[in-house]
């Protein structure tokens, strides 16, 4: 198995379909260039891998736990099924990222970027969220109990989507939306149990009395 040099694309594609297997856990991968890499089921467990760039790369069930992603760029990358319990990506840009299914238990995703993200299905149980940027997220189907999205932000910003976000059929019980703003946001047939909306905005949102 082989500790990750600082492969090209091609260098690490041609190696991978030889049957090298890499071993990504622990390593330090600062600022790493990974821009559509295919990285399907790879480990990056306990990894440093802040400020690298993931975006347009195949990362399905790709395993993160323990690791270190602040600053990272996931934007536009295929993460179905991943694992990412209990790390922080702050400040990340998870732009039309997909995350189906993916298990983000517990992690901090603070500030970060998830305009148009698919959350359909995924875990996202006691995730923070604070002041995260959500605007076309989907969390349809999605688990966000007690997850806290203070200050999220659903607005527009001129993207296109008359819908803000959509939390259709999630699961949001004592999920903390305060001073979040979800103007336009769908809550159709979402279960609100104990949510805390103070001072939210929820001006035309849809499901929510």
């Amino acid at each position: 198995m082989l500790i990750m040099e600082n492969f090209s694309l091609e260098e690490y594609n041609a190696l991978k379909a030889s049957g090298v297997k890499f071993n990504f856990s622990e390593e330090n991968l600062v600022r790493r260039d990974f821009r559509g890499f295919d990285l399907t089921g790879e480990n990056f467990e306990s990894a440093n891998i802040e400020g690298a760039d993931f975006s347009g790369a195949y990362l399905t069930n790709t395993i993160f736990i323990g690791a270190n992603m602040k600053g990272a760029n996931l934007s536009n990358a295929n993460l179905t099924g991943a694992k990412f319990t209990k790390i922080g990506i702050r400040a990340t840009v998870l732009t039309d990222s997909i995350f189906i299914g993916a298990n983000l238990t517990d992690v901090d995703l603070s500030e970060a970027s998830l305009y148009r993200a698919n959350f359909q299905r995924a875990n996202l149980t006691g995730a923070i969220l604070l002041k995260s940027r959500i605007h076309g997220a989907n969390f349809r189907e999605a688990n966000l109990t007690y997850a806290n999205l203070t200050e999220a932000n659903g607005t527009n910003l001129g993207m296109g989507n008359s819908v803000s976000v959509f939390f259709n059929n999630a699961n949001l019980t004592g999920a903390n939306f305060t001073n979040a703003n979800l103007e336009e946001a769908d809550f159709s047939d979402a279960i609100t149990t104990n949510c805390i909306f103070d001072k939210a905005n929820l001006k035309n949102s849809i499901g929510i009395n």
